[in-house]
């Protein structure tokens, strides 16, 4: 059996004596033979298949790690069956790839709404479709920022755990029911083509008018015991929602109060 150096194994193949080496260090494609004692590495003419399968797997960014997946008991690969893997990796890339473009048109749009917004100085309505949330009660007295985002890190973990599609719309929400009144940190996400699994992980709200009024951030977070302990009617939701703006400061430029009223029956905590 004919071994090649890695300098002639390079040429041969055309991939870099680097790359070589970084392959070997991965475990990917280990040297045929190493000589002790000038560690010069040799490769023998079979290993250029299987440098050929992790060529193709780069190619389409596919984990070079799961080629060994493929080989069979003669060293031979399974062509076919990493064909039909790689499709299926590329299908899943495609629709994170199509959840990350709409997430990024709403923040564009939530930016566009606050410019509209910010120079009404009265309260206003405006209507809003259906709307979905993910939601994790608050239980704490006090309002603290830090516990906010905390909460808030939590559920953007389980949006992209559940492939959920953010509106990159997120605050606190208060809700009172007939027996207590609660409050929520949420995030709000495309309500459309839920699996039945989702849909038993989201709290959904009609559609209609919502009664709304906009604050610059720094008022709000001064204010904010006043928003806290604010009282509530029978079957009221009031939701504070971040705007941003398009020159991003360390938290939302302006907090947006939404009131509607209904009765939510299906609101619970995780």
């Amino acid at each position: 059996m004919r071994l090649y150096s890695i300098g002639e194994f390079s040429k041969a193949s055309g991939v870099s004596i680097r790359a070589l080496r970084y392959y070997d260090k991965k475990g990917y494609l280990k040297p045929t033979y190493i000589n002790q004692e000038t560690n010069y590495r040799y490769y023998s003419q079979e290993q250029f298949g299987t440098l050929t399968m992790i060529l193709l797997c780069s190619d389409f960014d596919f984990p070079i790690s799961r080629v060994k997946e493929f080989e069979e008991e003669d060293s031979s690969f399974d062509l076919f069956k990493l064909i039909k893997e790689m499709e299926f990796d590329i299908e899943k890339k495609q629709l994170r790839l199509s959840i990350l473009k709409q997430s990024l048109e709403e923040l564009e749009k939530n930016i566009i709404r606050l410019q509209e917004k910010k120079e009404i100085k009265q309260n206003y309505q405006e209507y809003f479709s259906e709307r979905a949330f993910i939601i994790q009660e608050f239980k704490a007295e006090e309002p603290h920022y830090f516990d906010f985002t905390k909460m808030t890190n939590s559920l953007y973990d389980k949006i992209r755990t559940e492939q959920f599609i953010t509106k990159f719309n997120r605050g606190v929400l208060k809700v009172k029911t007939n027996t207590s009144e609660k409050r929520f940190v949420f995030l709000e996400i495309f309500p459309n083509e839920l699996s039945i699994e989702q849909q038993e992980k989201v709290i959904e709200i009609p559609s209609g008018n919502y009664d709304c009024c906009i604050y610059p951030f720094d008022e709000f977070y001064h204010n904010v015991h006043d928003y806290w302990d604010e009282p509530m009617e029978k079957n009221q939701i009031i939701i504070f929602s971040s705007l941003y703006s398009k020159n991003y400061r360390m938290n939302a430029s302006y907090i947006e109060k939404q009131v509607i009223t209904f009765n939510p029956t299906n609101f619970k905590a995780e």
